[in-house]
């Protein structure tokens, strides 16, 4: 579930004066409204876009919002694995030929990278993060250094912490890169 984004350079941009868009009071009654909808249907909200019927959430972008390896395989497919993140080779030419030596953007991922997207992209995901996880995997507890902003935002209804994992709410889905912008 997604707002709609016009992007330059597609017919819906290039058209965009001759139609009518939700302004953002609205867009945001849609959201909330689809929210419920897809609730009282039996799905629940398991990532900041997705919905899904108990136990059919999708495995596959489970792995990268938990920060666990995976191969990709494919022409310009990423795969995080020991340590490492890096790309099949984009020319189809190459590929084709079996020419797997040039990787694209082969990178080590330091400590502090991953910390980063293990708060950012657990926090995607109606499950958080682990503090106990996050404590042991990085060497410091997440929350001391963000107790205010963090304080703020379970007072306002956007956060919560339960059952040792910090996790947005519903509200919180919605603003969740202003969130994110302030944690990390």
């Amino acid at each position: 579930l997604y707002g709609l984004i016009l992007e330059e350079g597609t017919p819906l941009y290039e058209n965009k004066s001759k139609l009518t868009f939700p302004d953002e009071d609205m867009e945001c009654d849609m959201y909330y409204y689809a929210t419920r909808f897809l609730r009282d249907n039996g799905y629940s909200h398991y990532e900041i876009s997705n919905y899904a019927k108990d136990g059919k959430e999708c495995r596959h972008n489970l792995k990268y919002w938990r920060c666990e390896e995976y191969i990709g395989v494919g022409l310009s497919a990423y795969s995080y694995f020991d340590g490492y993140r890096f790309g099949n080779t984009h020319c189809y030419d190459a590929y084709l030929q079996g020419d797997y030596t040039e990787y694209a953007n082969r990178e080590a991922i330091s400590n502090d990278s991953l910390a980063y997207e293990f708060v950012m992209l657990g926090l995607r995901t109606s499950y958080g993060i682990s503090l106990e996880e996050y404590k042991q995997s990085f060497g410091n507890d997440f929350v001391v250094g963000r107790e205010d902003k963090i304080n703020s935002f379970i007072n306002n209804g956007y956060a919560e912490i339960s059952e040792g994992r910090f996790h947005l709410t519903e509200k919180g889905f919605y603003v969740s890169n202003t969130i994110l912008t302030e944690l990390i």
